[in-house]
């Protein structure tokens, strides 16, 4: 009875299992007959209008066909795990190397052609070190993804023969150490920083005042680095001077600390014995920079940036060489110091001499 009720448009649509496709514009165009609507919404079984079937390649695709903007907008990074077999055991020794040379030789630099000579040093000396021919081509490998790098492969020809010509990609991965360095040295700062100096946890506009009064003591000439600051206007209050334990921390936290494959004074023992004074100039550089982001009373955090404690590091350079003119013995008792509890930290075996006493303000012979 059903079927016979229908018209023979309802009944051919009925038989057809699937419906035919029509795109929006189609169905924008087309106008259906007010006897044709009540005959369809009156029609059971009446299969509906399919949705239009996108291709992968359109615009508006399924999200899993879309990539994201920073997805296609990532720039290239080059990688330290971006190389395999020696030329990886070349870069590893080379990027270590450059944080000792530039930990005991200075990390804030003027130019940037500096940073690139260093590089360029280490990687060279990491490949004298395992038997390579640093001239040749560099290798590359796929990353993870299976994308190419773009970095020029080169055929190995086994272990140890196979060896690399340096480029911008290899002196971008050393030299980006600097930073990690800088990096190294402002957290290992920060832990014991508040405790040691005596900061509080500034809940109350009391401990607001103390913390900037504190602040200003300890940036009165450099109080940061005594172990007495001297007091703000009272001249010879100060005892101590570069002996803070948190410089010692500091410089055995970033170089005789870690994996015994890792420490870097025990990869390169001879620059740090004894400690040389642009080490000694980075660990106060980094406290400087702890105090810093108290200075509002309030901790706040700070980026530990080269060119916003490039000046401060160079301070510290020529307030130690002036030092080592004018006490050169003192100085020289203070660089002894912290190798020793560097190599006693680290298990290095060290034969240097005590100190015999402190260094008092008086004793500080520098017009600040």
């Amino acid at each position: 009875m059903r079927e016979a009720s229908m018209t023979p448009r309802q009944h051919h649509r009925a038989q057809q299992p699937t419906p035919r496709l029509s795109s929006p514009r189609d169905d924008h165009r087309r106008e259906a007959s007010p006897d044709e609507d009540s005959e369809r919404s009156s029609t059971v079984g009446t299969p509906r209008r399919a949705k239009r079937l996108r291709t992968p390649g359109s615009k508006r695709g399924p999200a899993s066909l879309r990539k994201s903007t920073t997805q296609r907008r990532r720039r290239f990074k080059p990688k330290q795990a971006d190389y395999t077999g020696d030329a990886q055991l070349a870069l590893i020794r080379a990027c270590r190397g450059f944080k000792v040379r530039t930990g005991t030789e200075g990390v804030f630099f003027n130019d940037t052609n500096t940073p690139k000579a260093i590089a360029m040093e280490c990687w060279r000396e990491a490949n004298v070190h395992y038997g390579l021919n640093y001239k040749q081509p560099a290798t590359a490998v796929q990353s993870r993804s299976g994308r190419d790098r773009r970095l020029p492969p080169v055929t190995a020809t086994g272990p140890w023969n196979t060896n690399y010509k340096i480029d911008e990609n290899i002196i971008k991965i050393i030299s980006d150490r600097g930073s990690q360095l800088r990096g190294a040295a402002k957290t290992a700062a920060e832990g014991p920083f508040a405790a040691l100096y005596g900061f509080r946890d500034a809940t109350c506009a009391e401990d607001i005042a103390y913390n900037q009064a504190l602040v200003l003591k300890l940036q009165t000439k450099d109080g940061y680095t005594w172990i007495t600051a001297p007091t703000p206007n009272t001249p010879g209050t100060g005892n101590g001077l570069y002996r803070h334990k948190l410089i010692s921390r500091i410089i055995v936290d970033v170089f005789f600390s870690g994996h015994r494959d890792k420490r870097l004074a025990e990869i390169f023992p001879t620059p740090f014995n004894p400690i040389p004074l642009p080490t000694i100039a980075l660990a106060c550089t980094a406290i400087a920079a702890c105090v810093d982001e108290y200075s509002t009373g309030q901790y706040v955090k700070r980026e530990f940036k080269a060119d916003l404690y490039k000046d401060v590091f160079e301070r510290h350079m020529k307030r130690l060489n002036d030092f080592k003119k004018n006490r050169r013995d003192r100085l020289a008792d203070i660089q002894i110091k912290l190798y020793e509890l560097g190599s006693t930290h680290a298990g290095i075996n060290a034969d240097v001499a005590q100190v015999v006493d402190e260094l008092t303000e008086a004793d500080y012979a520098i017009d600040d």
